[in-house]
C-alpha cells in the first residue's frame, strides 16, 4: 500500500495517495511501523505544499522512531529510519521557512551517517538553511536599526536611484576552518551557524567541493 501510494504521490494523485497512506496506517499490525508511515505522509503533504502539515506529521514520525524499539512484534530486527527521516524532516522545515531546525535536522542526519555525509547535496542544503538564517536576520536588522543607512545616487544634478548600504563587508573575514572547528548538530556548532551563518554556509560549500571531486564519494541520484 504505501508502495502504491508513493506511485500515485509521483502521478501527482495526492487525493489517492493520501488514502493510500491511510489505508497502509489502518491494515498494519506492528507499531513499529508508525514512523514509517508517519513519514511516508509527510512527505504526501509536503508535495502538495501542505507544509505545516508535513511538518507536524514528520514531528510525529520522529517520535515514533525514538520510540519504536529495535525489533519488530515477530522478533526480527528492525531497519532504522532515523536518519532518512531526519532528512525528510530537515526538507520540511525549510520548506516551512525554519531555517534553524532545518540546518539541526540535516546536522545531525550527516553527522551521524556516512551514507549522507558523503552526499553533497545534503551540504548544499545545510549551505541554504544557513544563507536563509543570513536572509532573516538582515532583513530584522533592515527593519528596526538599519532604515537611515541610505542615500541618492545622482548624475547631472538628478536623483536617478537609492543606495541601501546594509551589509558589512568584515562579516567574511573568518577562515573556513573556523567553521570546521565544531562537531556537527552540537550546541557550540548551533550556536556559531547561528551568529555566522555566511561563514558556515561557506565551510559547507568548500565541502561540496571536495565531495565533487573525490569519485568515490556518494554520487547523488
Amino acid at each position: 500500500l504505501n508502495l502504491k501510494a508513493h506511485l500515485e504521490q509521483l502521478k501527482g494523485n495526492t487525493k489517492k495517495s493520501l488514502i493510500l497512506c491511510q489505508e497502509a496506517q489502518l491494515a498494519r499490525h506492528d507499531p513499529t511501523y508508525d514512523a514509517i508511515d508517519a513519514n511516508n505522509l509527510s512527505i504526501v503533504y509536503a508535495t502538495s505544499r501542505k507544509r505545516y502539515l508535513a511538518l507536524h506529521t514528520i514531528a510525529k514520525a520522529l517520535r515514533s522512531d525514538e520510540n519504536g524499539g529495535t525489533f519488530r512484534t515477530d522478533g526480527t530486527a528492525r531497519y532504522d529510519n532515523k536518519f532518512a527521516i531526519l532528512h525528510n524532516a530537515s526538507l520540511s522545515a525549510f520548506q516551512g521557512q525554519n531555517y534553524k531546525s532545518a540546518y539541526e535536522c540535516m546536522a545531525a542526519c550527516v553527522q551521524n551517517s556516512l551514507m549522507y555525509r558523503q552526499r553533497a547535496r545534503c551540504w548544499l542544503r545545510m549551505a541554504e538553511a544557513c544563507i536563509g538564517l543570513y536572509a532573516t536576520k538582515k532583513k530584522k536588522d533592515f527593519k528596526s536599526e538599519k532604515r537611515n543607512a541610505f542615500s541618492t545616487i545622482e548624475a547631472n544634478g538628478k536623483p536617478q536611484g537609492i543606495y541601501i548600504g546594509r551589509y558589512n563587508g568584515d562579516e567574511m573575514s573568518a577562515t573556513i576552518g573556523e567553521a570546521a572547528g565544531h562537531e556537527l548538530g552540537s550546541a557550540a556548532d548551533i550556536e556559531f551557524v547561528v551568529q555566522e551563518p555566511l561563514k558556515h554556509a561557506a565551510y559547507c560549500l568548500d565541502v561540496i567541493m571536495k565531495l565533487l571531486r573525490d569519485p568515490a564519494a556518494k554520487k547523488d541520484p
